[in-house]
């Protein structure tokens, strides 16, 4: 949903379906049922706010900020999510790799790893319930990458796959839940992607991504991901 604001005071709001949610209501089966809703502000830059002060940078957002149009894009939607807490917000905590910041795979030998990413907070401040993530998003370039047992719940068209995965079963102190995973080097990668995709015309390593974030929270942690062609 976009909010288009035109030349009068008028606000015009623009909604449209994400593709995933055209097949669910093209299931036709009464089970399509918008029940939430989620706000981002992707588009805002709030430096302006450091730049010129908070009453005229306020104003600059206001005023010069482009609105960006709704998209049917289910990963190009809502990069930063907004969220309210009845929670007076101290601390909301952050995500920690607890595995190396750079995984290295061949489709050889070492063809899968476990990733772990922990919800943390600072010494003895406890997370918000509501931001304690329950699910977490993981996307990946489905070329090259999936995560083991399990079905991405939508490819887009740029080929990168998107996986709804449950927290683990415990809680921390900090009240933060943890995310652990096995990702897998697709058994499609030939010569030919090596080529097409390497990080030089004649390498044998990809150079990829992967992204894990909080459903509750919006943060996010990004890992590097190489896969050589050989040992």
């Amino acid at each position: 949903m976009g909010f288009l604001n035109g030349t009068t005071n008028n606000i015009i709001l623009d909604a449209v379906l994400t593709d995933e949610g055209r097949k669910a209501l093209a299931r036709n089966d009464g089970s399509f049922s918008i029940i939430k809703f989620a706000l981002a502000d992707d588009e805002v830059d709030y430096s302006m706010i450091t730049q010129y002060g908070v009453a005229v940078g306020k104003e600059k957002i206001s005023k010069n900020t482009p609105v960006l149009e709704a998209t049917t894009s289910s990963m190009t939607g809502l990069q930063t999510l907004l969220f309210s807490s009845p929670s007076l917000l101290k601390n909301i905590g952050y995500l920690i790799n607890l595995g190396s910041a750079k995984i290295s795979l061949d489709v050889i030998s070492t063809k899968s790893a476990t990733v772990k990413i922990a919800q943390e907070s600072e010494s003895g401040v406890a997370i918000p319930t509501d931001l304690t993530n329950q699910v977490y998003f993981v996307d990946v370039d489905n070329r090259f990458l999936s995560v083991r047992g399990k079905t991405p719940r939508f490819i887009n068209n740029k080929n990168h796959a998107r996986y709804f995965i449950n927290r683990s079963d415990s809680i921390n102190t900090s009240n933060g839940s943890t995310f652990e995973q096995t990702i897998e080097v697709k058994s499609s990668i030939t010569t030919k992607t090596f080529t097409t995709y390497g990080t030089t015309s004649t390498s044998g390593m990809i150079r990829t991504y992967m992204t894990v974030t909080g459903r509750e929270s919006g943060q996010s942690s990004t890992i590097e991901v190489l896969i050589k062609k050989s040992v």
